[in-house]
């Protein structure tokens, strides 16, 4: 085959205004470009400046790249191969043949944020043909839906099976996203597809955070306030896990500490990808407490995390050789990445690194994605909402029961 073309994944970017004719026929080409017989998914992603041709952009994708089930999001900047496209408007399109594959797309409608918990299993219904699919991808309004209590339906309905994917954004000054499910733009809810069959969907999450000090137990707190760490005010133990750094690492620190809970408090040691990390609101230095973004609770185990681009490359880095290693010579069909506003050139100080380096270490493969307003994934088995982290979805072949 020639260079451009591909027998499993093909991904392009397109970019400046839409032009009909055009347009058209650069979705005929990247058609061309994958050599298997049919398309099985696409993804496709769009910067907002489209709004207003959202629906004629996917049916002429449909039509002309000939893709039966195709679903999206907007997001501020986008992924396509080896690149990330943070500035100007743009559309990233991803056309994957996955053999033995089954697909179900679905929608979940838009919940009521407020609500402290899912409740009943069947407010959400999806009524999926298949009892055992092997993987998720999702994309979800972040205003209109929860998804924090979504995932808890996954993990709860399909347990150990991984949901990647993530929070659509939309333009900067309303609060505003569409959802893309073939022809139809959606601005609420959620819209996904199951795989299942002969393929399945191994997942790379980096969080880009390296534990600092030593871990503790948490003996107090309520709701979202970290009370008590080892008996001890939180405000005065985080004090001196800051005051126990090195001099360089200080600098560093500042504004850049989170915390991070254990996955599995049955582990004897833990290291970095232990942890779920969430942001560290706030302080209170005369009541002692801290205000973290999670619901902590009493006898679970958390440490302090920093985060830096060195601490995040080396993990990224440090969980696409896990990943790699795990494909174990099986057939690799393609990738879709989310990835997190917060990151990028400004993050990194160099541009394309997290998809770059994906391509450099499990390339070349077909990859679309975006940049959102939290990514999807597993850590531990268990699928959350995480921020300033890169979610790599990674289609292969199932591994063949023996």
């Amino acid at each position: 085959m020639k260079p451009d073309e591909h027998l499993y994944a093909v991904s392009d970017h397109w970019d400046g205004p839409f032009e009909e004719v055009r347009f058209e026929a650069w979705a005929f080409q990247l058609r061309n470009r994958l050599k298997a017989d049919k398309v099985d998914v696409g993804f496709v992603f769009s910067t907002p400046g489209y709004g207003g041709q959202f629906e004629e952009i996917l049916e002429i994708l449909q039509i002309h790249c000939q893709v039966p089930h195709l679903l999206g999001c907007t997001g501020f900047s986008l992924v396509s191969q080896g690149f990330e496209f943070e500035h100007g408007e743009g559309i990233s399109v991803a056309l994957y043949s996955l053999p033995g594959a089954s697909l179900e797309s679905f929608e979940i409608p838009s919940q009521d944020n407020n609500q402290d918990a899912l409740g009943d299993p069947q407010s959400i219904a999806l009524n999926l043909a298949t009892e055992s699919p092997n993987g998720f991808v999702i994309f979800a309004d972040p205003y209109s839906l929860n998804a924090e209590n979504m995932l808890a339906y996954f993990n709860r309905q399909y347990p150990g099976v991984p949901v990647l994917g993530g929070l659509a954004c939309g333009t900067r000054e309303r609060h505003q996203t569409t959802l893309f499910q073939n022809t139809r733009a959606i601005d609420s809810g959620a819209v996904g597809v199951a795989v299942s069959g002969d393929v399945m969907i191994e997942s790379m999450i980096s969080q880009g955070c390296q534990p600092v000090g030593d871990s503790y137990t948490i003996t107090s707190s309520t709701n979202n306030v970290l009370e008590g760490i080892a008996n001890r005010k939180a405000y005065d133990v985080l004090s001196d896990v800051f005051s126990d750094l090195p001099d360089a690492l200080k600098l560093k620190s500042r504004g850049n500490l989170h915390v991070g809970f254990v996955i599995d408090e049955y582990q004897h040691e833990f290291e970095r990808g232990d942890f779920l990390v969430r942001n560290l609101i706030g302080a209170d230095p005369k009541l002692g407490v801290l205000l973290v973004g999670a619901l902590p609770r009493v006898g679970q185990t958390l440490q302090f995390q920093m985060r830096d681009r060195h601490a995040a490359m080396d993990d990224l880095n440090t969980r696409l050789e896990a990943v790699r290693e795990s494909f174990d010579d099986r057939e690799v069909y393609g990738a879709l990445l989310t990835t997190c506003t917060g990151r990028g050139k400004a993050f990194f100080k160099v541009p394309d690194f997290d998809a770059s380096s994906i391509q450099e270490s499990i390339g070349p493969l077909g990859m679309a994605g975006f940049f959102g307003n939290g990514e999807f994934g597993p850590v531990g088995g268990v699928n959350f909402v995480h921020g300033y982290t890169a979610a790599l979805a990674v289609f292969v072949k199932k591994v063949l029961d023996s």
